[in-house]
This record gives structure tokens, sequence and C-alpha cells, in this order.
């Protein structure tokens, strides 16, 4: 019996990858050879599906740390919290493929405004601080505005969702295994804005979904070192709408 761990938020969700996942469910399962193997079945794939859903859970949380850092980065001080938790929901095909809906949490509408006010502003006047020298020239802080074209590097919404995207496309190519996925199945991640009490219309007008697939057959010939993560990687399908 082999074991995975999968953590989050400090806690560790063990989950067994062989037979003993699911023994209490083969206790309870019919008399049936047949049907006892299917109740087996499904109890591994569910846990193998609740592994993964971890992860995902995970990489979203890591996107918002990442936000976080990098708006301390641009107001020193400032901390953008998001308005609630991820949520991952798994559903298994027909065909073998697995699809999993995430929702991303918004950027609470407070702490957004409150970055807008303080960041820098593309196209102003830089101002300049420091030291009056001996000769009455006030030297320049290097900390200077950004110039016109900057307000992507400086949009949070835009840098939460490359973060988030980030972290889903690692989380794919790192943690897949969990998933029984063969050649002919596709893995699929879709994600998208959740619905909570506090919205933020700055990222309700900018938000699509985004979907990443990537194939069973290039998982595959990744566990046989036929492709390296990097040319998976390349592989992932991305899509938006």
């Amino acid at each position: 019996m082999r074991a995975r761990a999968v953590r989050t938020n400090g806690l560790v969700l063990a989950v067994a990858l062989g037979l003993a996942v699911p023994a209490a469910a083969g206790r309870q399962a019919p008399d049936d050879p047949v049907a006892r193997a299917q109740a087996l079945a499904d109890a591994e794939l569910k846990a193998q599906l609740t592994a993964f859903s971890y992860v995902l859970r995970e990489a979203v949380e890591r996107g918002g740390q990442r936000l976080a850092e990098w708006a301390g980065q641009i107001v020193p001080g400032i901390e953008l919290v998001l308005a609630a938790n991820p949520t991952v929901e798994a559903t298994p095909l027909p065909d073998g493929s697995v699809v999993f809906d995430v929702r991303i949490p918004e950027i609470l509408q407070t702490s957004m405004m409150l970055f807008l006010r303080q960041r820098p502003q593309p196209g102003a006047t830089p101002i300049t601080r420091g030291p009056v020298t001996g000769t009455g020239v006030v030297t320049g802080d290097p900390m200077t505005v950004p110039p016109p074209g900057a307000e992507r590097s400086l949009n949070p919404n835009q840098q939460y969702s490359d973060f988030v995207r980030e972290a889903l496309v690692d989380g794919i190519i790192n943690n897949a295994g969990i998933l029984p996925l063969d050649n002919g199945t596709w893995l699929t991640v879709a994600a998208s804005g959740a619905d909570v009490a506090v919205t933020n219309p700055l990222y309700r007008n900018t938000s699509r979904k985004l979907i990443l697939s990537l194939k069973g057959d290039d998982l595959q010939a990744l566990r046989r070192g036929d492709l390296t993560r990097d040319q998976v990687r390349a592989r992932v399908v991305e899509r938006r709408y």
C-alpha cells in the first residue's frame, strides 16, 4: 500500500492509492463480485479526485499569497485580501477524462480601493525625495513613478490572474500523477470567479473563464520519461471565454 500526502493550509490529507482506500466501502459492498469491484473502483477514484482538488485549491491560495507579496512591494504596508476561500468540484467523465471546476475568490473591494488610491499612477510626474546637499540640490529617490504604458504591470486583477494561472499549471504538471488518466483521456481545469457577497465590479468586468486542458497521453509520456516537464507544460491547451 502507498500513501500520497497533499498539504494545504497546514493540514495534510493522506490519501491511500492502493486498495486500502476503499476498504470500508468494500465491507459494505454487495456480495456480487462485480458490484464489489465497482464499489472499490468508485471509492478509489473519489479519493484521487479529492486529493487533486486539494492540489488545485492550494494553487489558488498560492496565487493569492504571491499577489499579497506583489502588492506589498508596490505599496508598502498594503494587504490585498481575498473575499472568500477557493472551491473546487470534480466531475469524472465516462471516457475516463476528468473536469475540475475551480471557483476563484475575488479581491476584497475595500483592500482593492486602498491599493488603487495609493499605488503610483502611470504618467504622473515623479516626486523626488532625498536629503538636501551642501549645494542645495535635492537628490532623487530611486523609487520613481512608472512610465506611461505600465498600467498592466500595476493592475492587481491582471497580476492575480497571472499568478493563479501559473500556480494552476504547476499544480497540473507536478501532481496530475494522482489521477488515473490513460491515453485518449483529458484533464480539464476550468477556473472562474466565485460569486461572493462582497462584489468587486473592477474584477467582474475583466474576469473570464480560464480553461486549461492536457492530454492523458502527455501525462503518460511524462511518467515514462519520454517528455520533460517543460515539454508537457508547453502542451497545456489554454482557452478563455
